[in-house]
């Protein structure tokens, strides 16, 4: 299989509107876990006809890696490049690097300075930081592009027209066998990475009705 994103539906970027004040560049924070023990995202493959799918493992055992980057696009191009034993988090540890292991195994106490992948051991950044949506495909009806999504988003909030952000196509959407071309998943789900300037503020963000 392969995972195919057509020009029409390549990340789109939107960065601040003309409108928008001068910001100063400031580093955005979060953080890239690697699983030692295999894939960490979604994984997909064709019985018969049909296109198979399982959830994203748990990471049991693997690292936390602090990342500081200072432009949207640095990200648009590190989220691009992940690997499948890669997945991010939008959080922070206290530490830069750290080893990631379940709760039951921190309780144990076999593993001195490693974390666990809960809210004791993630916060936000004091700084700026990344908001990342998922924007479901409709259960029925037209399906959007993040154009379209986009402008809905810009007539519903305001302020939404003036944040930096893309839009990505889930993992599950453009899926095309590796022989023969066939589609086995078309345009579906978006994801949208806004960049926060106060990464604090993204759980009062969460809690709004966008749409």
């Amino acid at each position: 299989m392969e995972h195919i994103i057509p020009p029409d539906a390549a990340p789109i970027e939107y960065t601040r509107g003309p409108a928008a004040a001068p910001k100063p560049v400031t580093s955005i924070e979060f953080t890239r876990l690697r699983n030692k023990n295999g894939p960490l995202s979604k994984r997909f493959w064709v019985d018969g006809d049909v296109l198979k799918k399982a959830p994203a493992a748990a990471l049991t055992d693997g690292t936390a890696e602090r990342v500081k980057l200072q432009t949207l696009q640095e990200f648009a191009d590190l989220a691009g490049s992940l690997r499948s034993e890669e997945a991010l988090a939008y959080g922070i540890t206290a530490a830069e690097d750290a080893r990631v292991v379940t709760q039951r195994a921190l309780k144990k106490g076999a593993y001195p300075g490693a974390i666990a992948r809960d809210l004791d051991h993630f916060a936000w950044s004091s700084g700026a930081g990344v908001f990342m949506l998922d924007f479901d495909k409709p259960s029925s009806g037209e399906i959007w592009s993040a154009h379209d999504l986009d402008a809905m988003l810009c007539r519903a909030l305001p302020w939404w027209e003036a944040v930096e952000r893309f839009y990505r196509p889930s993992v599950s959407a453009y899926i095309y066998h590796e022989n023969d071309g066939l589609e086995l998943s078309g345009a579906g789900s978006w994801r949208c990475y806004v960049i926060a300037d106060i990464a604090a503020n993204i759980p009062f963000l969460a809690t709004m009705h966008l749409t």
